[in-house]
């Protein structure tokens, strides 16, 4: 119940906040029309593509630092060891035995 309550309330403010950004106004324009204004200055086109030029290069440097595990070949050298196992056949035969008799 209290989830719910918490949801409802949750959307009312998200409801709030864009009716606020797209109809109220604030001067001559509302909220959202001063941020499109803002994005389409210079400034911000400058700053959009640092930031893509960053990331591409963040994107590089973690590409080099981690191998890319998707290739088959490499999926094999992934793959872990299986350990040596201490078991006899005996003992394999005990444990399927338990094992069949634990399930019936």
């Amino acid at each position: 119940m209290f989830k719910l309550i918490k949801f409802l309330v949750v959307m009312a403010i998200l409801a709030a906040v864009a009716l606020f950004a797209f109809l109220v106004p604030l001067g001559e324009m509302t909220l959202w029309e001063h941020l499109v204004g803002i994005s389409e200055t210079d400034e911000a086109r400058d700053l959009g593509s640092e930031l893509e030029n960053k990331a591409i290069g963040i994107k590089d440097e973690v590409s080099k630092r981690i191998p890319d595990v998707s290739l088959p070949e490499k999926k094999k050298d992934l793959e872990p060891a299986k350990p040596p196992s201490d078991l006899t056949d005996k003992d394999r035969e005990e444990l399927i035995k338990l094992l069949q008799k634990k399930n019936h």
